[in-house]
């Protein structure tokens, strides 16, 4: 139970980007961000960064650790993302992965949870 679950927040903000440059030094095993695998993809695409991405089935799954290793608790985005381009029709998707973080946390299944900036005006909207 030494898991720490992240969630980036808006979808078009800073999160993603923060979460492949964080993956340059050394994720440990226990750090899952909950998140849809695709956002996180085009932000190291757009950063021009490899990263390996290890999606779990669920939160006992296998995790992996080392330089750009991302391991990833699969939440899909709720409409198509644009970096820089709030769209309230993510603020579901938003939601989502603060509640899957949060359950988890209660459950006793992770330790803690660290949420990545959010627009509350796009929550609100959505």
């Amino acid at each position: 139970m030494n898991k720490t679950l992240i969630t980036l927040g808006e979808p078009a903000g800073i999160g993603p980007d923060l979460c492949v440059l964080l993956s340059e030094k050394h994720f440990t095993k226990n750090i899952i961000v909950v998140a849809d695998p695709c956002l996180i993809e085009n932000s190291a695409k757009i950063l021009k960064r490899h990263i390996k991405i290890n999606v779990l089935d669920n939160i006992n799954a296998k995790t992996k650790s080392g330089a750009y290793v991302v391991n990833v608790l699969p939440v899909e985005l709720t409409s198509k993302n644009i970096p820089g381009k709030l769209n309230s029709n993510n603020a579901a998707y938003v939601i989502k992965t603060i509640k899957t973080a949060a359950k988890l946390c209660l459950e006793k299944k992770a330790r803690a949870m660290v949420t990545g900036p959010i627009s509350k005006s796009v929550l609100n909207d959505g």
